[in-house]
């Protein structure tokens, strides 16, 4: 029986949401109105890598990724994993300086984010915002965010609470990920007095492959003090981080959590700058998994000896031990209280599923435990019903729309949707 059957009094519960989803801690389960709720997903995880939300995104960006949430809810899934400002290039929108300023330069960031969370809402769909990305190399400006805390108090009261306080009357959030797989950038393999930021457990598991070389204490500072500001400005409000494997989210089989409480406040200093619930990544290499990875054989959350939940934040059944999409949604159904597939927007190969095989991992579950959320509904009509034809086959409409061609002479007529989420044009 799985963690969510065991709250269920039966299968395929429809859960009317009046509140936000919760942790209960005594369970270590996701909780909706009194129901747990497992989590599945799949990670879009955008559209224009960094870029998706805010500067004023033209309509079409909304429609394709309003598109997923359609094919998630018809998929019998109630999650997606979204990322917004990656490296840091778009959005917040920094000063000559390094100083965050805005959430960007138009700043339609928040604008553009409520309207996805309304989107989703409408179709009973759940989002976790993936704010950073530690996977690839630390740009400049996101580095003097985690070296000066004067840079980072600028980011946290000019781009983070107001986006945080912004949305908080929305109920499709389901959570806050401060950083995608920091220990893609971390100092692996360095000695330090204090535990949490010792890293010689890391070394030679492939941790630190940016060349980034952060050290592990300013990571967890720059994790803390975004999650006590998160938890500030809404109380309740979930925060997560996407770490890349189970080598830094156990202290089991000779690792070490780095984001339990003790290690988070020890960097930071912030009482309320703790996670809520974890989240590992897990790709088999070379077709096999690690002996401790979450779906190799009998791998379970008990075995990880973790406090909180644990969802499975990416996957992909193209990168397994031969196990199909819906083997592995089923396998973390029964296990742990989230998967979330990648992705929406891959196509086959490189050991990354398509949408298709996602869907299939989703629509899996329905006769199962699948918990099936119901969202206030909110008024969005008519933005992605009407037609988007450019005026020649040189630019496409989304082109068209983020150069600020819309009310040329030479469009009208024209891409209707993009320029005009389709309000007063054909």
């Amino acid at each position: 029986m799985s963690l969510v059957q065991q709250r269920l009094a039966q299968d395929q519960v429809t859960v009317l949401s009046t509140d936000y989803l919760s942790v209960d801690s005594a369970t270590k389960t996701f909780v909706l109105n009194g129901k747990s709720v497992f989590l599945s997903g799949v990670n879009q995880p955008w559209v224009n890598y960094g870029n998706d939300f805010g500067n004023n995104q033209p309509n079409s960006v909304f429609c394709q990724l309003n598109e997923t949430l359609q094919n998630v809810t018809m998929s019998s899934g109630n999650s997606v994993r979204m990322w917004v400002h990656c490296e840091g290039v778009d959005t917040p929108y920094f000063d000559s300086n390094g100083y965050v300023i805005g959430t960007d330069k138009a700043n339609t960031l928040i604008n553009d984010m409520r309207l996805y969370l309304t989107a989703a809402s409408n179709a009973n769909v759940l989002v976790l915002f993936s704010l950073w990305n530690g996977a690839q190399p630390i740009r400049s400006q996101v580095l003097g965010l985690m070296q000066d805390t004067s840079k980072l108090q600028s980011y946290l009261n000019n781009a983070l609470i107001p986006m945080v306080k912004g949305l908080s009357d929305l109920r499709s959030i389901a959570g806050w990920e401060i950083v995608n797989e920091p220990e893609g950038s971390v100092q692996a393999g360095v000695s330090n007095s204090q535990p949490c930021f010792d890293t010689r457990s890391l070394q030679g598991t492939g941790a630190g492959w940016t060349g980034s070389n952060i050290p592990m204490q300013q990571w967890l500072r720059f994790i803390n003090w975004q999650a006590a500001a998160i938890h500030q400005a809404q109380p309740g409000a979930l925060v997560t981080v996407g770490s890349w494997s189970e080598h830094a989210s156990t202290d089991n089989f000779g690792y070490t959590n780095y984001y339990k409480d003790s290690c988070l406040q020890a960097a930071g200093g912030q009482a309320a700058g703790t996670l809520d619930y974890y989240q590992m990544h897990t790709y088999a290499w070379k077709g096999q998994y690690g002996p401790y990875a979450s779906f190799n054989n009998n791998m379970t959350f008990a075995k990880y000896g973790l406090d909180k939940p644990l969802i499975i934040g990416e996957f992909a059944s193209a990168s397994s031990n031969n196990q199909s999409s819906q083997q592995l949604y089923q396998y973390a159904d029964k296990n742990y209280m989230g998967a979330m597939d990648w992705c929406a927007i891959c196509t086959s190969g490189g050991g990354l599923d398509t949408l298709s095989m996602a869907k299939a991992g989703m629509s899996s579950l329905s006769s199962d435990s699948q918990v099936h959320i119901l969202l206030p509904k909110l008024q969005l009509s008519g933005r992605c019903q009407c037609s988007d034809v450019a005026p020649s086959s040189d630019y496409t409409c989304a082109q068209q729309a983020s150069w600020g061609k819309c009310n040329q002479s030479w469009m009208q007529g024209h891409c209707c949707l993009s320029c005009h989420a389709c309000v007063g044009c054909t």
